[in-house]
């Protein structure tokens, strides 16, 4: 999972990743969010796992000069997802380690091309 620190470096990882065919997941937290510190063993998993067919990015939206752009781009709590494929936004969610918000974050990467079961 690969943290990018700028808008720009945001938008060129999605263009590149939409490019190559791969489903982009956007990973939006911050380092203070308990929630957000205990998906990320599940996440880096879920990004080995599918390397080949999905792009995992992480965006701090606590940081100076993100903060605005998560507002922007209705990043409303984290952790918070944006998923696009062929340089659109597909879907968005809000996920914890609760198996309901795991199952839908797992059947949201299916739906979009990038999925085997997420456990």
């Amino acid at each position: 999972m690969a943290l990018v620190g700028t808008t720009k470096q945001l938008d060129d990882a999605i263009q590149e990743g939409c490019a190559a065919g791969k489903l982009v997941v956007v990973n939006f937290f911050s380092p203070d969010c308990y929630g957000c510190k205990s998906l990320q063993p599940k996440l880096r998993q879920l990004a080995r796992e599918r390397e080949a067919s999905a792009l995992f990015l992480k965006v701090d939206g606590s940081a100076d000069g993100l903060r605005e752009y998560c507002e922007a781009q209705g990043v409303t709590k984290i952790p918070f997802f944006h998923f696009y494929r062929d340089g659109a936004r597909v879907a968005e969610l809000t996920a914890n380690m609760q198996p309901e918000k795991l199952r839908l974050l797992r059947d949201t990467l299916e739906a979009h091309g990038a999925g085997a079961a997420l456990r």
